[in-house]
């Protein structure tokens, strides 16, 4: 039997974004396929997952390590499931006072000087730096109980200089992810430890001012606060891992007085894992009725901090324009890259998602606000740059009389414009594309890879009847 390979940095990163929880002889995880916390991993096999739920899952995973002897610093839920001893909660307020006394007080070279593209007024109140590794080691013996291991005396970890605290409700610090800027060649980039044993700790990033009218969410919050420094009045959340979307999905649905008035702007990583990930947090998003867009990237660029340090007035203008999609009311949702073979034209977002979670190279089109009446004005505006000449486009409409009649009318201009199409084609009851996605995600993705991707199914123009 063959299975699929996933590849990460090393085994800490694994266990973090599979949010694994150590029962003894195994770690217990999310599965990477169905998403369920019902994968085990066997702590005498490090390379090999499988799903425990047989009958509607059972995908099995080869697990492999561009850091094969990296020693295991993840701190697991057998640490997290403990109270906080009087000991230990006088440590951790002790530790979120030093940590706000370096972030605030202390000076820093590399901040100063713009840590990738970030003011230092940006940065302030999200990275603390140590400077060197006796600063670093100060800190772990300053957090010494608080952790799994000592690391005060371990050099590979004294070199993480820049510390971002990630605090909880209380205000106290849950979890630290660690970088470095004295060893920029150093692996993993980053590594995260719970310093909190007491609970879950949060893994995601939050701060909203009041005032602040548009909320980014982005993958990590090096890619939120890039969109700060554009905007110094946006609030930022972030994760800590494309995988953790669930927890901030949660606070955003328990907490929905925190975001009345307020318009988010999705800027997950332009990739597979970042559209699967954007997927889940729009659809959050949509069930609080909250206002969205999606952002785009040039094909240069795959997320916020890289679109800073390349093109940073080429990022300004991009933010402004979603800007002002958010003021005239205009949701449509239409990324066509030069590159793009296969551009995608749906009815909602949510659709357009679903595909690029399982491809990230489809071009999409989605017309939606004031941009719904009609989708020919702007194939007609690109087809002047001829932009669209080489693409096939991909009739993916709902499963009703609107999206059929929807579909027989694009067909037409399609062919007037002899333009290259095809209907893609799903089960009558799965009505819409992310409903076939949520209810038989493996079967879609393998309709969406026959029909679109591979070489034997070339794309042509076929009859559609309903």
């Amino acid at each position: 039997m063959s299975h699929n390979k996933l590849l990460y940095q090393d085994i800490n990163e694994m266990l973090a974004e599979l949010n694994a929880k150590d029962r003894g002889r195994y770690f217990i995880c999310t599965c990477p396929e169905c998403e369920h916390q019902e994968a085990f991993i066997y702590k005498n096999n490090m390379n090999f997952i499988q799903c425990n739920r047989e009958n509607s899952c059972g995908e099995r995973f080869i697990l492999t390590y561009e850091e094969k002897e990296a020693e295991v610093f993840y701190s697991t839920e057998e640490e997290k499931s403990k109270g906080l001893s009087v000991k230990q909660a006088k440590q951790l307020d002790e530790f979120t006072k030093l940590m706000n006394h370096v972030i605030h007080n202390m000076e820093s070279d590399t901040l100063d000087n713009g840590y990738r593209g970030l003011s230092r007024s940006t940065t302030t109140p999200f990275i603390a730096d140590f400077s060197n590794p006796e600063g670093v080691k100060f800190m772990f013996e300053y957090a010494n109980g608080l952790l799994p291991k000592d690391y005060a005396n371990n050099h590979w970890m004294c070199q993480r200089n820049l510390v971002l605290p990630l605090f909880g409700e209380d205000g106290r610090i849950d979890r630290i992810l660690l970088r470095s800027s004295i060893n920029t060649s150093i692996e993993p980039k980053e590594i995260q430890l719970v310093v909190n044993p007491s609970n879950d700790a949060r893994d995601f990033f939050v701060d909203i001012p009041e005032e602040a009218k548009t909320i980014v969410i982005g993958e990590a919050i090096l890619d939120s606060l890039s969109f700060r420094e554009i905007d110094e009045t946006v609030g930022v959340m972030a994760l800590t891992g494309s995988r953790k979307y669930r927890t901030l999905c949660n606070y955003i649905k328990e907490n929905p007085e925190k975001f009345q008035n307020k318009r988010f702007l999705v800027a997950m990583d332009d990739d597979i894992a970042g559209y699967k990930a954007s997927k889940e947090i729009v659809s959050c998003l949509e069930e609080i009725h909250a206002d969205y867009q999606i952002f785009i990237y040039p094909e240069t660029c795959k997320d916020g901090n890289d679109f800073l340090v390349k093109e940073k007035e080429k990022f300004h203008r991009y933010f402004q324009f979603f800007d002002k999609k958010f003021d005239t009311n205009s949701r449509n949702y239409i990324d066509i890259k030069k590159s793009t073979q296969h551009v995608v034209i749906c009815d909602s977002r949510l659709d357009a998602l679903s595909f690029r979670s399982v491809n990230s190279e489809c071009g999409v089109m989605v017309l939606q606000g004031e941009d719904k009446a009609d989708f020919k004005e702007p194939i007609q505006k690109l087809m002047l740059n001829r932009e669209l000449r080489d693409k096939t486009f991909v009739l993916a409409m709902p499963h009703s009389l609107a999206g059929h009649e929807e579909t027989n009318k694009m067909i037409v201009f399609l062919e007037k414009m002899n333009l290259e199409y095809k209907v893609f084609e799903y089960p009558d009851d799965a009505l819409s594309p992310i409903r076939y996605s949520l209810d038989d995600h493996k079967s879609f993705e393998k309709s969406v890879n026959q029909q679109l991707f591979k070489k034997e199914n070339q794309m042509r123009k076929v009859q559609y009847e309903r």
